[in-house]
């Protein structure tokens, strides 16, 4: 990639970042900004209405309170009355923090999404991009009964890194992701397994790669580590019900019979995950591997414990595995081309 392509999608990518959060402020079925500032206060004091999970997710509240105080002492805020935003209920000299920080989730994201498929062998940069810009639009229409939910983009960040670390061989690194990741959500813990499922290599599979089993087996034990350590440290309380759903057959039957549901998941993903199946065969290895260790597990934990219509939840398989499989599928078509054209 040359300087003034880098550039222009950089830029490109700034612009996308404006829009996405613009999506998410803004959305008619999202929550005002006052609430998710209301719920960061709340966690601050220990005093989340949905204390498990929502207050052992220490890292985005950290970074989260970290920016207010940063933003507050240096007196950056800027002071804009509009009738537009004061319809929207947005204070931009209170909410300006929590709109930086989303902002910057969105940047990060987007060129950690542009490194991973580069990475992953999407040899064109401008195809890479066209991956970026699938994942924008997954992201502005995630919305519906969200707030900004700091940690679950965070996540996505977390794992699109883990991946890159992973394909990289950058081990230390990747076990530093791991532990911030630990620190921000619990459902990171797929990434520990997705660098043991490529220790194992070889046709048939038969040679075991020890130092990929090592840094598994460490991250796993940080993860497993600080999950246990911040329950410990907080204090455990039972996981508060949703909707007067407490198991795991109630959430499901609640998301399968849920009329919001399916149309809330066609309008954030498009038939994306069908067109990225269909090119299956196209797909490295390590996409196939990574396909069956998260996108099962996922679907049914997210459908069991958690409201399906807020479909953010699966930003991280849309981000991870069907966009770099949509990639593919165009790549490989486009390669066939040129090889029947004779070019």
């Amino acid at each position: 990639m040359n300087n003034s392509t880098r550039v222009v999608i950089w830029f490109s990518c700034a612009i996308l970042a404006t829009y996405v959060l613009y999506e998410q402020v803004f959305d008619r079925f999202s929550a005002p900004l006052a609430l998710s500032l209301e719920r960061h206060q709340e966690l601050v004091k220990g005093e989340s209405t949905f204390f498990n999970p929502w207050q052992y997710r220490v890292l985005a509240i950290g970074v989260v309170e970290g920016m207010i105080q940063g933003t507050e002492s240096l007196g950056i805020a800027p002071h804009v009355s509009n009738p537009y935003l004061d319809e929207y209920g947005i204070d931009l000299q209170q909410h300006f923090p929590l709109l930086l920080v989303r902002w910057i989730q969105h940047f990060l994201i987007f060129l950690v999404a542009l490194m991973l498929y580069q990475k992953m062998g999407i040899s064109h940069p401008w195809l890479s991009f066209i991956g970026v810009m699938l994942l924008a639009h997954s992201m502005a229409r995630s919305n519906f009964g969200s707030d900004l939910s700091f940690n679950t983009y965070f996540d996505l960040l977390f794992y699109l890194l883990g991946a890159w670390c992973i394909l990289s061989e950058k081990y230390v690194g990747f076990m530093v992701v791991v532990f911030l990741a630990a620190l921000n959500r619990e459902s990171s813990g797929f990434l520990p397994l997705m660098l043991a499922i490529m220790a194992i290599q070889g046709k048939p599979l038969n040679i075991i790669q020890p130092k990929k089993v090592k840094v598994a087996a460490l991250s796993m034990g940080i993860f497993v580590g600080v999950f246990i350590g911040i329950r410990l440290w907080l204090g455990y309380q039972a996981p508060n019900p949703v909707y007067d759903n407490e198991s795991f057959m109630d959430y499901l039957l609640w998301n399968l019979t849920n009329p919001i549901t399916y149309p809330q998941l066609l309008t954030t993903f498009g038939v994306m995950p069908l067109i990225a199946l269909v090119g299956y065969r196209a797909w490295p290895s390590f996409l196939t591997r990574w396909f069956w260790l998260v996108i099962p597990a996922w679907v049914v934990i997210h459908f069991g414990f958690s409201i399906a219509r807020e479909t953010r939840l699966f930003l991280v398989p849309m981000g991870l595995i069907f966009i770099p499989g949509v990639l593919f599928l165009v790549q490989l078509e486009v390669r066939q081309k040129r090889i029947s054209s004779g070019s």
